[in-house]
């Protein structure tokens, strides 16, 4: 996978005002010189993981990201906490699911039986 930094600072150079856009530039994205989809996609350049497995990734990634910018008030930014738990989970599930998967093909190769 190829992955492009896009620090703030280039953006401002791309862009004509450094104006945040709740559609290709949300503030709650951008912290720290870059924005989330390009953090998530240094993390996961190299990882060989299941699709689903790095979707659900992704998804926690994108919530423990952006929990402490997005809503005004405490109660709504512990939901995107519950969020990044609740796919964290899912990320557990599809990966113990990929190996069970993985430890059974090998088995039956092998001429083993469950």
């Amino acid at each position: 996978m190829s992955v492009t930094y896009r620090t703030l600072e280039l953006r401002g150079a791309e862009r004509a005002d450094d104006a945040y856009d709740d559609v290709t530039h949300p503030s709650h994205y951008c912290h720290g010189g870059m924005e989330a989809k390009d953090a998530m996609a240094a993390m996961m350049a190299d990882a060989d993981v299941p699709p689903m497995v790095a979707y659900w990734w992704g998804c926690a990634a994108k919530y423990v990201w952006r929990w402490p910018y997005k809503g005004a008030t405490p109660s709504e930014r512990a939901r995107d906490l519950r969020k990044a738990v609740e796919c964290l989970t899912e990320c557990e599930r599809a990966y113990t699911a990929h190996v069970a998967a993985q430890r059974a093909k090998v088995a039956a190769m092998v001429g083993e039986v469950d």
